[in-house]
């Protein structure tokens, strides 16, 4: 299926990044028009605009929020994370301070299945994870321009394309500690990676 965007009067529709709901929903973010859409395939993929608003700056990737259903987006612009109602009423999540500078050109987010949230920042090459108590932690850094990203929560992977190297890399999550026994030993398991079933033994061979 073709989906038809109208033409708006703050621009050209330039489309940056798409994020499905649970509902059935699907919104997709205009970065050059600071303009994010909603499609509801289920009456005939109408395209309605759920909101324009310079406070956007320059909307880049998008996800839904596991736990309120509100959409995220992050700012190429200014290094902002937004939050976007289903009404279209926007509010920040985080933002540089005027001391500070973590974020440059945020490209992509997605969330973890325990509700932490991971952006890209595509020109300082990290990737950070903000927790569920609103913590910061940089779990990669000094990666070649890394653009919109995506968790796969059932295996508790996370894959990052590089924009200029015409690839993209694979690795596991860290499982929170917080899941394990304190006396429990971490495995290759808590990121990520699960170790093949073992070969089945040649007939013949002697025990």
């Amino acid at each position: 299926t073709t989906i038809s965007f109208p033409s708006q009067a703050h621009g050209q529709v330039s489309l940056t990044d798409v994020a499905a709901s649970p509902t059935g929903l699907l919104y997709a973010s205009d970065q050059t028009a600071n303009s994010i859409y909603r499609i509801t395939p289920s009456d005939n993929h109408r395209v309605d605009l759920l909101i324009h608003d310079d406070r956007l700056a320059g909307p880049a990737g998008i996800a839904i929020h596991p736990k309120t259903n509100h959409l995220i987006a992050v700012s190429w612009e200014k290094g902002k994370i937004l939050e976007i109602t289903p009404d279209g009423q926007l509010s920040e999540l985080e933002a540089n301070g005027f001391f500070t500078s973590r974020f440059q050109n945020l490209s992509g987010v997605d969330f973890d299945q325990w509700g932490n949230m991971y952006v890209s920042d595509f020109t300082k090459g990290k990737i950070w994870r903000m927790t569920r108590d609103h913590r910061f932690q940089v779990i990669a850094e000094y990666l070649p321009a890394p653009a919109d990203i995506g968790i796969d929560r059932a295996n508790n992977l996370i894959l990052v394309p590089y924009h200029y190297m015409h690839a993209a890399e694979m690795n596991g999550l860290e499982t929170p500690s917080g899941g394990k026994p304190k006396d429990g030993k971490r495995t290759l398991a808590d990121y990520g990676f699960i170790p093949p079933p073992p070969k089945p033994g040649q007939e013949g061979t002697k025990k």
